[in-house]
């Protein structure tokens, strides 16, 4: 969480804002929450969709 903490007050409410959203569109359960917060730390790459050599994900 010291990536949340170092956060300022204004990026912490954006961060919150779109978990909740997030949680809201995919009805997610209290257990869902931990996986959630993983992700949105850990986006996926920005070339989603393949490899670094061009193969389709799957």
């Amino acid at each position: 969480m010291e990536w949340f903490e170092g956060l300022s007050e204004d990026d912490q409410r954006k961060v919150l804002r779109a978990l909740v959203l997030f949680c809201g569109q995919a009805r997610a359960r209290e257990g869902d929450v931990p996986e959630s917060i993983a992700r949105f730390r850990h986006p996926p790459h920005p070339h989603a969709g393949g490899d670094a050599d061009g193969n389709a994900d799957g």
